[in-house]
C-alpha cells in the first residue's frame, strides 16, 4: 500500500500551470475515471486510503476484517470491499 500511496502522492504534485492536465485512472483507451491533476488530492484523501487498506488486506489474505464470513460483516464493510473490488476488476479489464 505504501508504494502505491507514494506513487499517487508523487503524481498529485504536478508542475505549476499543469493543474488542468488530465490524469487517467485505468486504461487510457477505456478509463475508469479522468481527473484533472489539481483535483486528485480531493479524491485520494485519508478515507480513500483507509478503504484501500481494508480491501487490500482482504484481497491478499482472503480473510474478512472480522471473524466469520460475509454475513457477519457490517454492511458498510461489505459495500466498501465490493466497490473497491469492482473498481479493481474494471481497471484490469
Amino acid at each position: 500500500m505504501l508504494g502505491l500511496r507514494l506513487v499517487a502522492e508523487r503524481r498529485t504534485k504536478c508542475a505549476p500551470g499543469r493543474e488542468d492536465s488530465l490524469f487517467y485512472l485505468g486504461n487510457v483507451k477505456n478509463p475508469v475515471a479522468v481527473l484533472k491533476y489539481g483535483d486528485i488530492p480531493n479524491y485520494l484523501d485519508d478515507s480513500f486510503w483507509s478503504g484501500y487498506a481494508i480491501w487490500d488486506n482482504t484481497r491478499h489474505t482472503g480473510m474478512m476484517p472480522f471473524n466469520r464470513g460475509w454475513a457477519e460483516q457490517p454492511q458498510y464493510l461489505v459495500d466498501l470491499i465490493t466497490a473497491y473490488q469492482s473498481a479493481y476488476e474494471g481497471i484490469r479489464g
